[in-house]
């Protein structure tokens, strides 16, 4: 019996061992949170669960700070920190759970706000508009706010979205607007419009505290004295019209889509310029794809754009008196125009990563401008104009890396040039124009140049040889008050070139290089007593014009001519020994002309004309300088008072009609049939 009792014992305690050992689940290796619900006035807010993610969806105005936590977690585990101990759930929270056996799970806890929507326009004219529209508690508005003559907006601090505008009317009164302090997105912001500026009561201040994202904003008015939107990162467009503004803060603004405009213009409460703007620090800005304008701002010192990198636009900046520090460190392309002016205190202008631009504009008015520095060392391409004008403190105009560009401008300031270098390397193409004048240049190295419309060089005075025989494809080339110019050498063929001594050159440039001129060649204001044209062969038409002490004129290598026009009164001599053909001859008021030596030319095929004004006393008597001439398209001389001898034409009387001869004014007057008949010379 003893016997058995101590086997049943036995038999028991190897089957509980049996049990212990099949069904136990526990391990002290669970960290798992499988319940978790937030209640606050009696309300409860269950979570879901999914993965080590713990979400709470609640409405937008709902408030849960110090809402209390209830939760269920693995056996023997435990939570940190304690969501008992939570106050603040607003903010995402992480909750670690370490199991029995310091196994780690992680939890990230976080609400998710549904908005409360307020369908339709909100209209906040009256405090009693205001009290109404709070008990909506509304934290969306999908329309429009307009927002008049209230007293406190502090119930508009929930709102987060406007889907359309935000209106300030005029008679808002309150000295701030910062009620719309978590509003992250909206339609678009007006204090004012382009039409009719903001004339609040007082002067106040605009903040949107918390405001990320925004279609226009534009505040036209004379009476905001601040205007801060510290968190926005995006715009369509900004227009801030003012001449009360002491500090513009956009701090986070990284692109604006549309236009950036920050100014001072004149409007039915705006009286002149800003006066009390300092500085504009825009160093997040990247991105503008329309135009930047600052404008009128007199005061302002400092322009930070140093992050920017493209305007699909334009950049003006002008008449800002006393800027003096502009960051543009890697701005890389302007689509239109960079246009400067106005800028007084502006020394350098850098642009270091400029690589692609519409035109590049500087204007330093009459007096000319302090600009002393200008870097562009990657400039490769403008597509429309360079314009450099009243530039009389810069010293080196250097374009290293430019290839080409629509036109190309440079100009200093009556009196006050001082350009002494303008190198652009690798330039091949000026589509129009290169004009440079009034500036004291001693070097011009354009040396790749091929292809240029046109030329302008105007008192560059202290130029001494300048070769302009690659540009292939020249139409026009003008050379004023160009006083030291003594070699200059051009392509074989252009269009015209037009040479205007400005009245103080005391030399004429040796022409090379140039054989046929398809237009004209114009010659003026030499006082000189000798010009010599030299190199051209072909010539379609020659004007000269008031040469005061000019006696001698020479064509060394002139062969064809279509026209010759004189206006030269002292002129003695004219020689063109090469000359064989030669359409039209006009002589205005040769008084002084004694010889024409062209041996090879033997007829003029369209017109000779001789005319004399009314005032000149004329000594010419005869015309023997055209003995050799055996053939005239036509003949028409008058007013010479003292032409009495005709004989110089007889050699080419058979060549007239009589509808081709015309004399009067002179001394002896022939007909045609008094030429047919020998009579040549007046009784």
């Amino acid at each position: 019996m003893k016997n058995r009792i101590i086997m049943a014992i036995l038999g028991l305690f190897i089957g509980l061992c049996s049990c212990s050992d099949d069904d136990s689940p526990f391990e002290g290796t669970d960290s798992y949170i499988s319940f978790f619900q937030l209640e606050k006035n009696g309300k409860q807010y269950n979570a879901l669960i999914t993965g080590d993610n713990i979400t709470i969806e609640i409405d937008a105005n709902v408030d849960l700070s110090n809402a209390n936590a209830e939760y269920k977690i693995s056996e023997l585990s435990e939570i940190t920190p304690d969501p008992k101990t939570v106050n603040n759930w607003e903010e995402a929270i992480d909750f670690t759970v370490k199991s029995y056996n310091n196994e780690e799970k992680t939890y990230h806890f976080s609400l998710v706000k549904n908005e409360v929507s307020s369908n339709g326009d909100v209209s906040l004219l009256t405090q009693d508009d205001v009290d109404a529209f709070s008990s909506l508690g509304a934290t969306k508005i999908d329309g429009n706010l307009i927002i008049d003559d209230v007293e406190n907006l502090d119930i508009l601090n929930q709102i987060t979205e406007v889907s359309k505008n935000i209106v300030i009317k005029d008679s808002f009164g309150l000295e701030q607007f910062n009620a719309l302090k978590n509003l992250k997105k909206a339609g678009n912001i007006y204090f004012g419009n382009p039409n009719k500026a903001f004339n609040p009561k007082q002067e106040m201040e605009i903040h949107f505290e918390s405001l990320e994202s925004v279609g226009e904003i534009y505040v036209n008015t004379a009476k905001v004295k601040n205007v801060d939107f510290p968190k926005l990162e995006n715009a369509y467009a900004i227009t801030i019209n003012s001449s009360s503004i002491e500090s513009v803060a956009l701090s986070s603004l990284n692109n604006v889509y549309g236009n950036l405009s920050i100014q001072s213009e004149r409007n039915d409460v705006i009286e002149g310029s800003n006066n009390v703007l300092k500085e504009l620090h825009l160093n997040k800005l990247t991105s503008v794809i329309g135009n930047i304008t600052f404008s009128q701002l007199s005061t302002n010192e400092l322009i930070d754009l140093s992050k920017l990198t493209s305007i699909g636009g334009k950049l003006q900046i002008s008449n800002l008196a006393a800027l003096n520090s502009l960051k543009l460190d890697v701005l890389n392309n302007v689509d239109n125009a960079i246009n400067l002016e106005g800028l007084d205190a502006l020394l350098g202008l850098n642009l270091p990563k400029l690589t692609l631009a519409g035109s590049i504009i500087y204007n330093g008015g009459w007096n000319g401008a302090v600009l002393e520095e200008l870097n562009l060392p990657n400039l490769t391409m403008v597509s429309n104009d360079i314009t450099l004008t009243g530039i009389v403190a810069l010293l080196k105009v250097e374009f290293p890396k430019l290839t080409e560009t629509g036109s190309f401008e440079l100009s200093g300031s009556w009196g006050k040039a001082f350009v002494e270098e303008i190198k652009c390397p690798e330039l091949t193409s000026v589509k129009n124009e290169l004009s440079v004048s009034f500036v004291a240049v001693k070097e011009f190295t354009f040396p790749k140049l091929t292809s240029c419309k046109s030329i302008n060089l105007d008192n560059v005075t202290q130029i001494k040889s300048l070769d302009l025989s690659q540009v292939t494809n020249l139409e026009k080339v003008e050379l004023v008050s160009a006083f030291a110019l003594e070699k200059f050498t051009l392509p074989k063929s252009i269009n015209e070139l037009v040479l205007n001594g400005g009245n103080m050159s005391t030399v004429f440039p040796t022409l090379e290089g140039i054989e046929s001129i398809s237009e004209k060649l114009e010659v003026t204001n030499y006082n000189l007593p000798k010009i010599t044209i030299a190199s051209v062969k072909d010539l379609k038409a020659y004007s000269q014009t008031y040469a005061p002490g000019q006696t001698d004129l020479e064509f060394t290598d002139l062969e064809i001519i279509s026209e010759l026009e004189l206006a030269l009164d002292e002129l003695h001599t004219l020689k063109a020994p090469k000359l064989k053909k030669m359409d039209k001859l006009n002589l205005k008021n040769p008084c002084a002309l004694e010889t024409i030596e062209w041996p090879l030319l033997k007829e003029i095929t369209s017109e000779l004309k001789i005319e004399v004004d009314f005032w000149y006393n004329c000594p010419m008597a005869n015309l023997n300088v055209f003995t050799s001439v055996t053939k005239l398209g036509s003949v028409d001389i008058a007013n010479c008072a003292m032409l009495n001898d005709f004989s110089g034409l007889k050699n080419a009387v058979a060549s007239l009609t009589e509808e081709k001869w015309k004399i009067e004014g002179c001394a002896y007057n022939p007909t045609f049939q008094n030429m047919k008949d020998g009579e040549f010379i007046g009784q």
